[in-house]
């Protein structure tokens, strides 16, 4: 949208969110922490586009705050045994980073078959749902196969499904090839979801493994706010 936004001289831009942002359940703990972050997100995009001195200072502020009531509070809800485990801080990076990647995509994709390929935008949305269907199914095949393989080679076609797939959106014009980076993305990403978590929990203590599990999954879904962030930032 944003280059008809550009083209009709400017326009807003609505990040639809949930009540959930304010309001948090047991039983959806992750879910609310990802809509809190999305809605924190959006508005220090805006900031930062309108005040970027003041909204640097606040958040190196925010930031060395959280730092001292961490250091405080060392057993607060993210204990610090768990995101100073390296094994956590690595699957949890690689998992934010390829989903980021994915929801990129999933903005960029359409778009650059319609100025690339020439299709129309019912023919891009239909070839982006079929590749994404048969990148769930080939998800499901992986994480089936993915305990018999060692934790570097599941990480590194992870990895290498990742990087393929930002290389087909930069330098690919032909529809086959951008279609097959949002299945390489969306593949990516889901299989990180399903495989890393055991990774990032394997050397966390047993109290606190139902706390990494929730992290680890609010930054899955923390992907899905920087990405359309991205998404917006390339297209424009």
């Amino acid at each position: 949208m944003a280059p008809q936004i550009v083209a009709g001289g400017g326009g807003a831009i609505l990040n639809i969110l949930s009540g959930l942002s304010w309001v948090s359940f047991p039983e959806a703990g992750a879910y609310c922490a990802a809509k809190s972050a999305q809605w924190v997100l959006s508005g220090s995009v805006v900031m930062v586009a309108s005040t970027p001195l003041p909204t640097l200072a606040a958040t190196a502020i925010s930031i060395t705050l959280l730092i001292i009531h961490t250091r405080r509070h060392p057993d607060g809800y993210v204990p610090v045994a768990t995101i100073r485990s390296a094994r956590f801080q690595t699957a949890t990076c690689l998992t934010l980073t390829l989903s980021a990647g994915y929801f990129t995509l999933l903005f960029v994709i359409p778009q650059l078959l319609i100025t690339r390929a020439l299709w129309t935008k019912d023919a891009a949305a239909t070839g982006q749902l079929v590749a994404m269907v048969l990148a769930s199914l080939a998800t499901l095949g992986f994480t089936s196969i993915a305990a018999r393989l060692s934790r570097t080679n599941v990480r590194i076609v992870l990895v290498a499904a990742g990087i393929v797939a930002v290389l087909a959106a930069v330098l690919a014009s032909a529809p086959v090839l951008l279609l097959a980076g949002i299945f390489l993305a969306l593949f990516a990403a889901t299989s990180a979801n399903a495989t890393q978590v055991i990774a990032a929990t394997a050397s966390v203590p047993e109290q606190d493994k139902p706390t990494a599990i929730g992290l680890f999954t609010l930054l899955y879904l923390l992907g899905g706010a920087i990405g359309p962030a991205l998404a917006s930032a390339l297209v424009l």
